[in-house]
């Protein structure tokens, strides 16, 4: 009886030994699948994206994490603020930040003039060749 218990086990054994073909690249990319998405969208530029959907509607995100964002490209330049909506610990509501003057916008939250707790009109201006300033907003909530 243990003979053929050693044998079923055995067999089982190569079997599926010999039915992974996965190998650690295939495994870690399969892993990173889950968290990547490829597209064949159009390219994000300043040409094809509206200038209403250059941002989100709203983002929220821990004050202790960092806050990065992209605006489309083929700008001339680039200005992100953020307005004071609700009380922030010691900012006065209206109060207008300048957080960046480049295309992508990466900001480390604790370290910024960002206070935790608040809420921001996050504005987006981005001025175009020909001298036209396009802008969007979005609310952002730090918790």
């Amino acid at each position: 009886m243990s003979k053929k218990v050693f044998l079923v086990f055995l067999a089982l054994g190569i079997f599926l030994f010999a039915s992974c073909s996965m190998d650690m690249d295939y495994m870690i990319k399969d892993y990173n699948s889950l968290f990547t998405v490829e597209s064949d969208t159009i390219e994000y530029t300043i040409e094809n994206v509206p200038s209403d959907k250059m941002l989100g509607e709203k983002y929220a995100v821990s004050y202790f994490t960092t806050l990065c964002l992209a605006a489309p490209s083929g700008g001339v330049s680039y200005k992100w603020t953020a307005e004071v909506q609700e009380n922030a610990n010691n900012l006065e509501e209206g109060e207008v930040l300048n957080l960046a003057s480049t295309r992508a916008l990466s900001l480390y939250l604790r370290t910024s003039s960002i206070e935790r707790w608040g809420a921001y009109k996050l504005t987006l201006y981005v001025t175009t060749s020909s001298g036209e300033i396009l802008s969007d907003s979005a609310m952002l909530y730090v918790y």
